[in-house]
């Protein structure tokens, strides 16, 4: 396991280190840690989320997107309306994306949305 120093922490009599084994965990290992040790963790990972944070969040990856997308079709029909009302995203670029790149939650997700979002 990876040691680092703790500059902070150490002075001329003492030396410090920081233990941080979950930095070198694979995904898998991390969840058989979860479950062998009981510890709670939240429903959207069995939902099959990667991350938690908002579920529409668009500069999420894809795969979370339209499963987020399917999870909660009401939330996300509600975001394409407020896109479309709004026009929210800026002015579209050659790429598709706006002045940063991104897509609008329609443009990444509602083509393979439930029908009652698109």
């Amino acid at each position: 396991m990876k040691l680092s120093r703790d500059h902070t922490a150490s002075n001329g009599r003492r030396e410090a280190y920081t233990w941080l084994p979950i930095h070198e965990w694979t995904e898998t290992e991390v969840w058989q840690h979860i479950r062998a040790s009981g510890v709670p963790y939240h429903p959207a990972y069995d939902a099959g989320m990667t991350r938690l944070s908002c579920s529409l969040y668009i500069l999420g990856n894809r795969a979370d997107l339209l499963r987020a997308a399917r999870l909660r079709p009401d939330l996300t029909a509600e975001y394409a309306r407020i896109e479309d009302d709004r026009a929210s995203v800026p002015q579209r670029h050659v790429d598709g994306g706006d002045r940063h790149g991104r897509k609008s939650l329609v443009d990444r997700a509602c083509s393979e949305c439930p029908p009652e979002v698109q």
